[in-house]
């Protein structure tokens, strides 16, 4: 486990995608539970680096991106594993992160262009209509 006593290493750390493929891979192997934990740590990770580039007054478009998007992974596991409430409010989560950077004017155009692509991609779009 990392550790947080050196917050300038959270904001380059590789974590948050290690995390994710864990988690990409566990829910392959249909290790929902495992899946989960994986999303959430990342999570946590993505959610401290949004915070500390916050105080930075340096907010990166990336960032939430990834926390809209592990969001929606955990929506993904938890309709997986047979918890619908739960899953809708994660996605919900997903399209609340993007909406707020949307419009706290923090977005620019290079992050929307990016977003589009994420949607048209053919797998995250596949996954978005099995939601």
């Amino acid at each position: 486990q990392q550790s947080s006593s050196s917050s300038s290493s959270s904001l380059s750390s590789p974590l948050p995608a290690v995390h994710t493929t864990l988690g990409n891979v566990y829910g392959q192997q249909q290790k929902l539970d495992l899946a989960l934990e994986e999303y959430n740590q990342a999570l946590e990770v993505l959610l401290l680096r949004q915070q500390e580039q916050q105080q930075q007054a340096q907010v990166n478009s990336a960032v939430v991106t990834d926390i809209a998007a592990t969001h929606n992974n955990r929506g993904f596991m938890l309709q997986g594993m047979g918890d619908v409430p739960a899953a809708l409010e994660a996605h919900q989560q997903a399209i609340e992160v993007l909406n707020t950077d949307k419009n706290d004017g923090s977005n620019d155009d290079d992050s929307d262009s990016e977003q589009q692509e994420q949607i048209n991609d053919p797998f995250v779009a596949r996954q978005l209509a099995l939601a």
